[in-house]
């Protein structure tokens, strides 16, 4: 490896160990970034997420102090955002090189970069190297066979790949949950089987499961993972019963390596489907293959759920996702803000964490109202405008959400659109019908306290068609402002004749 990369490794490492001992940085955050390379005057680290880089950056002028310092030039860090396993790469494959040059110090430099297997040399000094065309081309075909691989496997374990780690903005309350999700990952069947995810509506568990089925598709397509929510579960197996081909529905869920649901809370009064769920428990426990399941509430508080399944449940780890802190919303606002181009300073973004404390998904409720406003005004919002806008405190939102019915939201949607609140429910799929279905979902998801899984069955729809619609309206408050104006108007109606 370069001798300026470990020169310069070697001097982030001790402004690290500086960091730890002088309480600058949380130790579980120290895995999360790694150097990465220099540029002219530009020490530039490679963190996992934004919210890690912006952690670090409050150590910024410390940093540069420490720099200076220790190397003796005129250096200034920056933060890049890179995927997990690029970081861990970059710390494994620094390991292996210090390694390697303890051994084998007296090769050439280019000898000690023919030993190294391709797939885990970072590309940290390419100024002198030019791989042949071949041995690109050949990894350009292995690369497209990857991602198609990767591709399949996601669309038949249902999974949605914009629920990634990376894109999960955790904090101090919540980095343990986390921590245990990604080590899930990392060695399915090993470690913290089976895992139970519980906490309120809108923290973030769906996206947590999905993370690890995501993972373990991107990096080992030879095992098979399948996603699926309590209340598909529950209908597929109902459907296998009805038209006598339970002994493939018993096949599918039996032979996975990762099983994921979602939502247990749904199996309660469902005595058929957990007696089943039981028994594909054992199958999948005593062959040391996984399970990850969420809950919206601790099983202790689970009803009519029997107590052999129970007991199952609450065999392996149990974590509670909390809600998150004022440093993780103004994280996950500021990351959010980027994605959705909407600009907001520091001053609204504080005033949005102090007044909102229910959930992830309120938050995000008031960025895109602030997102869809300042499309329209086409200029930057004030905190007065903001508090004009936002008007409801915590309270006052939970009590939006008991005044509202998911049936009420249905009919005033259907009235605004003039159509019967029958073709919302319907299965019928032309613009006309399915783009108010759509308003009527995120409606439903912004002023009630349902689950996706429970607004689905005033739908007649599955977990996974009424996340889609949700995620669709949000794209489209981007490139359409009817739709903002839309449902703006239809939220105020509900309000007049509440």
């Amino acid at each position: 490896m370069d001798k300026n990369y470990n020169k310069y490794n070697t001097i982030w490492q001790e402004i690290i160990s500086v960091l730890k001992e002088t309480n600058k940085i949380s130790a579980s955050f120290i895995e999360r970034v790694a150097f990465n390379n220099v540029e002219s005057n530009k020490f530039i680290i490679a963190s996992t997420s934004n919210f890690i880089s912006s952690y670090f950056e409050k150590s910024k002028n410390f940093i540069n102090e420490k720099l200076k310092e220790f190397s003796n030039e005129e250096l200034f860090v920056e933060f890049i955002t890179k995927s997990i396993d690029y970081v861990d790469n970059l710390n494994a494959n620094v390991e292996k090189n210090q390694n390697d040059d303890d051994e084998d110090n007296e090769l050439p430099q280019e000898e000690i970069v023919k030993v190294q297997p391709s797939s885990r040399i970072i590309n940290t000094n390419t100024s002198n190297y030019k791989p042949s065309n071949s041995f690109v081309n050949n990894k350009n075909d292995f690369n497209d066979i990857k991602i198609e691989k990767v591709r399949d496997s996601r669309r038949i374990s249902n999974l949605n790949e914009r629920y990634t780690f990376d894109t999960f903005i955790y904090g101090e309350n919540t980095t343990f949950t986390y921590n245990i999700a990604y080590t899930i990952a990392k060695n399915p069947g090993i470690t913290y089987n089976p895992c139970l995810i519980y906490g309120g509506v809108g923290l973030g568990k769906t996206h947590l499961l999905q993370s690890i089925g995501n993972y373990i598709c991107q990096n080992s397509t030879r095992l098979k993972v399948i996603y699926v929510t309590a209340e598909a579960f529950t209908n597929e197996f109902i459907s296998a019963l009805r038209k006598d081909q339970i002994g493939s529905f018993k096949n599918k869920y039996r032979k996975v390596d990762v099983l994921l649901i979602d939502d247990i809370h749904f199996l309660q009064n469902k005595e058929s489907t957990q007696e089943e769920l039981f028994h594909t428990f054992n199958d999948l426990y005593e062959t040391k293959r996984q399970m990850v399941f969420t809950c919206d509430r601790p099983i202790s508080e689970l009803k009519n759920i029997t107590d052999r399944l129970l007991s199952r449940f609450g065999r392996g780890m149990n974590i509670d996702l909390k809600p998150p802190t004022y440093e993780t919303k103004f994280a996950i606002l500021k990351q959010k803000s980027i994605e959705q181009n909407i600009k907001l300073n520091d001053k609204v973004i504080d005033y949005l964490c102090l007044n909102i404390n229910t959930n992830v998904r309120d938050l995000e409720a008031a960025l895109t109202k602030l997102g869809a406003f300042q499309s329209f005004i086409k200029t930057d919002i004030s905190v007065e405008k903001a508090m004009e806008l936002i008007a409801p405190s915590a309270s006052q939102l939970e009590k939006e959400r008991v005044n509202f019915s998911v049936d009420e939201i249905i009919r005033e949607t259907a009235n605004y659109y003039e159509l019967s609140h029958y073709d919302l429910k319907s299965r019928k799929r032309t613009r006309k019908f399915v783009v108010p279905r759509q308003i009527a979902i995120y409606i439903s998801r912004m002023l009630t306290d349902l689950s996706t899984t429970e607004i689905g069955s005033d739908f007649s729809r599955d977990h996974t068609t009424i996340m889609h619609a949700i995620e669709k309206v949000e794209s489209d408050f981007k490139a359409n402002p009817e739709v903002a104006k839309s449902i703006k108007d239809i939220i105020e109606r509900l309000k007049t004749k509440s």
